[in-house]
Formats: structure tokens, C-alpha cells, sequence
């Protein structure tokens, strides 16, 4: 978070982060889950964000970045994730779900080497 905010008052115009941070082996460090991360840096700076590039599999699980930003007081709740209805004493919920859609398409980048 802190080289964000650096870059941003330094001028940068967006932020461009890896699937995984560099240098991408055990011996130096881990590699935490980039969706987490752009989560966590949508907080910090007001600058665009985007991958460059992630692979679109996941292979950071996300719980165990989101445990590590949070200092470990995070807890993992799962669920089948259908729409649901309830209608209880304190509140009510219709066709509940447990996403958001954006409301423009997000642009898509592709990358390849050969």
C-alpha cells in the first residue's frame, strides 16, 4: 500500500500489478491473491487499477491473502451462493445474491508469449 500512495503523489496516472508480485520464486517471498490485493489498494489510492497480467485460474486462494492483510482475524464463511429469499423477526431480503455486476463491462487485456 505504501508504494501506491507513493506513486500516486509522485504523478503516476494508474497502477498496472502482477498475477503474482516479482521475483516469483519460494527463496523470496510469497505471492499474495491480486483480486485481494485490488481490493485492498482501492482503499488506499484513487488511482485506476489494473492486472498486467494475471493468469485467470486461481492459484493464490484469496482467504489465505485476505487472513494475512487482515492480520489474521479473518474468517472464511462458504456458501451454494443462490439468490434467496428470507423473511425474519429483524429483517427481510428478496432475491438476495452474493455478487455484484459492474455496470459497464470491465476491459479485458490479453497477453502471450511465444
Amino acid at each position: 500500500m505504501e508504494e501506491a500512495r507513493t506513486a500516486e503523489q509522485a504523478g503516476f496516472r494508474a497502477l498496472w500489478i502482477s498475477g503474482h508480485f516479482h521475483p516469483w520464486n519460494d527463496a523470496r517471498g510469497q505471492s499474495p491473491f491480486v483480486r485481494s490485493v485490488i481490493g485492498a489498494l482501492s482503499e488506499a489510492v484513487t488511482l485506476p487499477i489494473a492486472t498486467a497480467v494475471t493468469c485467470p485460474t486461481v492459484r493464490m486462494h484469496p482467504a489465505a491473502t485476505r487472513a494475512v492483510q487482515t492480520e489474521s482475524s479473518f474468517r472464511l464463511g462458504l456458501g451454494t451462493g443462490e439468490e434467496v429469499d428470507h423473511h425474519g423477526t429483524h429483517s427481510t431480503a428478496e432475491n438476495a445474491r452474493l455478487h455484484t455486476v459492474p455496470a459497464e463491462p470491465v476491459p479485458i487485456d490479453i497477453s502471450a508469449t511465444t
